[in-house]
């Protein structure tokens, strides 16, 4: 059976947690500077946007989507 309260807390996380892009974003800058600087190829902003995304993933669960978070722990009981 479905619970509604739990469903909408669940897609309010989801929704927050995949706005969550600064992070990626800037290591795949960063690691666009290194390749082209250093001539490595890809590599580095492979790298860069990777670690970038588990950064926000982990930013937006602890901190920017706390309150969602919270509402889904609630929801959840």
């Amino acid at each position: 059976m479905s619970n509604p309260e739990k469903d909408a807390a669940t897609e309010a996380l989801s929704e927050c947690l995949l706005k969550q892009i600064k992070f990626c974003v800037a290591g795949v800058v960063v690691g666009g500077v290194i390749g082209v600087t250093k001539k490595t190829g890809v590599v580095p902003m492979v790298t860069g946007g990777l670690a970038g995304s588990f950064v926000d993933l982990a930013y937006g669960y602890n901190f920017a989507c706390k309150s969602e978070v919270e509402r889904q722990w609630r929801a959840g009981r």
